[in-house]
């Protein structure tokens, strides 16, 4: 249970990897929780074992877009509470994205990564997902791959992952 561990101390680990890939078209935009896709094999529970305990999140995103370079946007829920920005003047509660300053994203991968150290100050059961959407939906975009349907070694397969850590309060 980590009672004799030092403050800081790590007393569980749990960790999630996603190599699968997929075009997707979120329905709408980010303001509308439902809207965002769910990221497949990305989601974690875990149960602290004190309630002074926190949660370090790490989660890496994978994804590329149509050739017009809107951007994506990702973000890591605990339950149904987004960890990320407030929703302050109806705009969307974003962990992290990325984007690209030319026409070309079809044809590239890029990644976006987040950490954050969450204090939800329970030891009920928790879940952490990961989910992702297109700045501009519905838009298509490609998870964990080029959206450039060609198999070639110019265009790229990720991997997207979660890691949660108990750290000791």
């Amino acid at each position: 249970s980590g009672n004799s561990m030092p403050s800081g101390s790590v007393i569980q680990a749990k960790y999630a990897k996603d190599t699968s890939s997929q075009n997707v078209t979120n329905s709408g935009l980010a303001n509308t929780p439902s809207n965002w896709f769910d990221l497949p094999n990305l989601s974690l529970t875990i149960t602290p074992s004190s309630n002074t305990n926190k949660i370090l999140v790490l989660a890496h995103a994978c994804g590329s877009e149509q050739s017009t370079c809107y951007g994506l946007w990702f973000r890591v829920m605990r339950d149904s509470t987004s960890l990320g920005g407030n929703t302050t003047n109806n705009r969307a509660s974003v962990g992290f994205g990325m984007g690209t300053d030319n026409t070309y994203m079809d044809d590239q991968m890029g990644s976006a990564s987040f950490s954050y150290m969450d204090e939800p100050a329970t030891t009920s059961t928790l879940t952490y997902k990961v989910q992702g959407i297109s700045r501009y939906s519905p838009h298509q975009w490609s998870y964990n791959k080029s959206h450039d349907t060609g198999n070639s070694g110019a265009n790229g397969q990720g991997v997207s992952t979660l890691t949660l850590l108990e750290v000791k309060g």
